[in-house]
């Protein structure tokens, strides 16, 4: 099922669809206006998507001490992701400033070192979501974000931070 899931953003048309979403959420434009894209579930299908790639490394410390950090190409602020299922998709590295993820579905999901800032989640379900090295909440100003009504399995925050 994943395989399928995966291969079916390679084709020419699931390139262009993916294109349009990322367009979109880039935008803040609602998941409704992109032409092409269906529900599965109730949930905007994005399901096996590649959201967020390397889109460059920097090198911290010293030769005996040294970190990597990682920056991806997804990059949201302000976003509202309602009734989106992320399953097998990949959003690792990405950056999310001040986002609204409402009744999302984080299945398999890889989420390597993602940023988050002073983002809200409603009624949001992580099931072996990847989520190492993740900043899950970090404050801007008093803004501390949220989860409220989330579930998580154990292995999705096992190297979260």
């Amino acid at each position: 099922m994943k395989k399928e899931l995966v291969n079916r953003w390679k084709s020419s048309e699931g390139i262009s669809l993916l294109n349009r979403i990322l367009e979109a959420l880039k935008r803040n434009v609602s998941l409704d206006g992109v032409e092409g894209l269906t529900k599965y579930s109730g949930r905007w299908d994005l399901r096996g998507a590649v959201l967020s790639t390397v889109e460059s490394e920097r090198t911290i410390g010293n030769k005996e001490h040294q970190l990597t950090q990682k920056f991806g190409t997804l990059k949201l602020k302000g976003a509202k992701l309602i009734d989106v299922d992320f399953s097998y998709s990949d959003i690792s590295y990405g950056i999310f400033h001040e986002c609204v993820f409402s009744n999302c579905i984080f299945q398999f999901t890889k989420a390597k070192e993602l940023s988050v800032y002073a983002s809200d989640f409603y009624e949001c379900f992580f099931e072996k979501a990847d989520l190492s090295y993740s900043f899950l909440n970090m404050n801007i100003g008093a803004n501390a974000g949220s989860y409220k009504h989330c579930t998580f399995d154990v292995l999705a925050l096992s190297r979260a931070v």
